[in-house]
């Protein structure tokens, strides 16, 4: 999982390095976005608010979750593109997925090995890879097999 923002908690934050590992493994093991929501909750009232840094990371680790739902293999986000490595077994429906590549002035793109690419669109401003990530993992949930 690689994104172009700065996600982390910062040691003026959680001043405890043993507290500050133990924040980080509880938030990238969270199973699913209340747990990571309820953990952004337990900081914000042990720490007080969170600086923004912060917020990223708690961001991120929900992203982190959608994408090991969609099994994702690897994730790369910036403001301007995010590519998915998707596994054979992704629950993504492939005639959805093939509908939202070949639809006219798509910004998506999929590729023979499974990365799933989507680009920033003119004028959607994206201010970081995590926030196009987002919105990519939004548009994804009309793909499910299920949906």
């Amino acid at each position: 999982l690689t994104v172009d923002a700065d996600a982390l908690l910062p040691e003026s934050y959680v001043g405890e390095v043993g507290v500050r590992l133990s924040l980080y493994k509880r938030l990238s093991s969270a199973s699913d976005e209340a747990e990571v929501a309820e953990l952004a909750r337990e900081m914000e009232d042990r720490f007080g608010d969170a600086p923004p840094e912060a917020r990223r990371l708690v961001e991120l680790m929900r992203l982190k979750v959608e994408l090991r739902r969609l099994r994702a293999l690897g994730c790369e986000a910036s403001a301007r593109n995010v590519t998915l490595h998707l596994r054979d077994d992704t629950p993504l429906d492939p005639q959805k997925v093939t509908r939202l590549v070949s639809a006219k002035k798509s910004l998506y793109k999929v590729t023979p090995d499974m990365r799933l690419t989507r680009r920033a669109g003119d004028g959607e401003g994206m201010r970081d890879g995590l926030q196009l990530a987002d919105r990519m993992l939004s548009e994804l949930a009309g793909c499910l097999k299920d949906a």
